[in-house]
């Protein structure tokens, strides 16, 4: 487990609150895993997410809206509405865009992400 190699891993603890609470309904020990992930890494927008999640599905939804905000106040964190394309840029110069423009946009930022 990556746990018993590195004790001060977020991500492990994260993915632990997950199984805990999806897969063996341990929900105490979901929790748990999920503070420990926060405590380690408390920037992290997944672990965030995730344990709003917990939180939502739990009924402490004012908590999990916290846990939401929290993680979509990262700006490194990639959500559909915030990946890289057309959507979040910004024009700076040049003409406005078309529906074409759109598309051969859209196509480069996927290629670009393929490397």
């Amino acid at each position: 487990m990556a746990v018993q190699l590195d004790r001060n891993l977020s991500d492990a603890y994260s993915a632990m609150g997950v199984v805990h609470w999806l897969y063996t309904w341990d929900l105490p020990g979901a929790e748990r895993n999920f503070d420990r992930a926060i405590e380690l890494n408390p920037r992290d927008p997944e672990v965030r997410n995730n344990f709003g999640w917990f939180l939502c599905q739990r009924g402490r939804e004012p908590q999990a809206l916290g846990q939401f905000e929290l993680a979509i106040g990262n700006p490194f964190y990639r959500t559909p509405d915030k990946r890289p394309g057309v959507a979040t840029a910004r024009q700076l110069q040049g003409k406005e865009l078309s529906y074409n423009n759109i598309n051969d946009t859209d196509a480069a930022y996927e290629c670009i992400g393929e490397f």
